[in-house]
């Protein structure tokens, strides 16, 4: 979703409404509230970020993660309400609860990708106090049972190319990445 507007909420208010236990109304309601949340609050870091908007999106995200929570306690296994809940809470300065989230996740499906990304992404190691949660939630993947999974032994190189670019130190993000 690119561009999102709050008009549409309406549609998805009657699909809950004609439907409150169907798992893929809520998720998908979560879902766009949750980048409505995300245009609101905006792309700039958090001491960049007006007060106003983080209120705005903290509105939102209350909505949203209500629906979030209530497709995954309806279906469990819903990846994308899960990675939505983690990144939603990470983007409010909230990282903190991800990780209930993101437990949970990992305990419904030991192979998805998703969830690990968007908790890595939640708490990067700028805003973690050092690396070693980074380098746990790397160390407890299983990359037998799903080899793909072994691509996120990159991330700390990843993170450290995406700082360092959008710090405008591109010689440096080249060699990070």
């Amino acid at each position: 979703i690119s561009a999102v507007s709050p008009s549409a909420s309406g549609i998805f208010d009657e699909w809950i409404a004609a439907t409150p236990d169907c798992f893929v109304a809520h998720a998908s309601r979560g879902y766009f509230l949750f980048r409505l949340g995300a245009a609101q609050r905006g792309t700039a870091t958090a001491a960049r970020t007006p007060p106003a908007r983080f209120a705005a999106a903290r509105v939102t995200n209350t909505r949203a993660e209500v629906d979030l929570r209530r497709a995954l306690e309806l279906r469990p296994r819903v990846v994308i309400a899960a990675t939505a809940l983690i990144t939603m809470l990470a983007s409010l300065s909230e990282g903190d609860g991800s990780r209930d989230v993101f437990d949970a996740a990992i305990r419904q499906c030991p192979d998805c990708m998703e969830p690990r990304i968007a908790y890595l992404r939640a708490m990067r190691p700028r805003w973690a106090d050092d690396q070693s949660q980074v380098t746990a939630v790397l160390d407890a993947v299983d990359a037998s049972r799903r080899p793909a999974l072994a691509v996120l032994e990159a991330f700390p190189d990843y993170d450290d190319c995406f700082e360092l670019r959008t710090a405008n130190r591109l010689e440096d993000a080249l060699v990070a990445c």
